[in-house]
């Protein structure tokens, strides 16, 4: 498996969308879903993660989309030629993005159930950074971060479950 950077790698024979039509699936998730579960844990559990994003085949396996996302309006984008490239464990995707006042890093890596297998899912996670964090240092951490949401994973098709809602937590900054 190869790390690619934003700007790295070879020319896809990958699909690509580009209308908002074309982009946008069918899918709508049964009620709320494990999926959904742990992309809402993320920024819970872990203080550096932003938001995170769930891509995984359809359970008919017609097409790959985001199962879940902190942006409902995401849920059903299909899959890009990067997501699938991830998914297939060809590479690990890094961006280092500057947001309007702070820095994060974005990083897709693929996802694992809780056995270590890999599931032909996506995480996307989004890491805030500051220029002492090295790229090494945040890979290091998406992977725990995925190894330990995989413990919650029993399989892929599991992700499509509906589950409870956690209660609602508030995190106090300076209080943790």
């Amino acid at each position: 498996m190869t790390a690619v950077g934003a700007f790295g790698g070879e020319a896809s024979t990958y699909p690509v969308p580009y209308s908002h039509d074309e982009k946008m699936s069918s899918f709508k998730p049964n009620g709320y879903i494990l999926a959904q579960k742990l992309v809402d844990q993320l920024p819970r559990r872990f203080p550096e993660v932003e938001y995170g994003l769930m891509h995984a085949p359809l359970p008919d396996g017609s097409e790959r989309v985001v199962i879940a996302s902190h942006r409902p309006e995401q849920v059903g984008e299909i899959d890009m030629a990067v997501d699938i490239a991830v998914a297939r464990e060809e590479c690990i995707y890094i961006i280092p993005r500057k947001r309007q006042n702070y820095a994060s890093t974005v990083i897709m890596l693929p996802a694992k159930d809780a056995s270590g297998k890999f599931i032909q899912a996506v995480w996307s996670i989004y890491f805030y950074s500051d220029r002492h964090d090295s790229v090494p240092k945040i890979l290091e951490r998406a992977m725990a971060v995925r190894d330990e949401m995989a413990k919650q994973i029993p399989g892929l098709d599991a992700l499509f479950q509906p589950v409870k809602r956690d209660p609602p937590s508030f995190r106090v900054p300076g209080t943790d």
